[in-house]
């Protein structure tokens, strides 16, 4: 019978040493991370450091820092993903787009302080118009729905705004067109 719990004692501290290291492994691997994290934002901080730079010293002549950028990409891609910290009875422009009646778009709010709290999303033909049907996104909710429940004419009416109403206290909301 003592050769059998030589065996289980052997197994257990082996199982119980690579715990040991699995446990270790993982606290290298968040340190490893925070560390990652650190030099992401550093190196952001430098980059637009550099981009004050380059703007400040180029500034007449602009054509001087086009080889420090990806014009292509920056002048082909349109930003499809806004947030916003919004405050109490605010309106905000989030975009202006052309709009198709395949578009969808998905909205989030959250930080909503009450049920009946939210954001409503418009289209306008003016920046900050709201000239469409609302569609309220309400209480830490997320809704996706077609650019056409908007109700309006989507060639005349390019620009996106949400609006806050009584809030009681900021919410974040997140849209993404798609």
């Amino acid at each position: 019978m003592e050769p059998t719990k030589h065996m289980i004692d052997t197994a257990y501290n082996e199982l119980d040493a690579a715990r040991g290291t699995q446990a270790g492994g993982k606290l290298t691997k968040t340190t490893n991370s925070d560390e990652v994290e650190k030099g992401r934002i550093l190196v952001m901080d430098m980059q637009l450091a550099d981009t004050g730079f380059l703007l400040n010293k180029y500034y007449a002549t602009p054509r001087m820092i086009e080889p420090f950028f990806d014009l292509l990409t920056l002048r082909s891609s349109l930003q499809s993903y806004f947030t916003r910290k919004m405050g109490l009875t605010e309106n905000s422009p989030l975009t202006k787009n052309t709009f198709t009646d395949t578009d969808e778009i998905r909205g989030k709010v959250s930080k909503v302080a009450t049920a009946t709290d939210g954001v409503t999303l418009y289209l306008g033909s003016t920046l900050g118009g709201i000239d469409s049907t609302g569609i309220t996104i309400l209480n830490n909710a997320e809704l996706k729905f077609p650019a056409t429940e908007f109700k309006v004419d989507l060639t005349t009416n390019t620009f996106l705004t949400a609006v806050t109403d009584g809030n009681i206290s900021p919410v974040k909301l997140a849209v993404e067109l798609y």
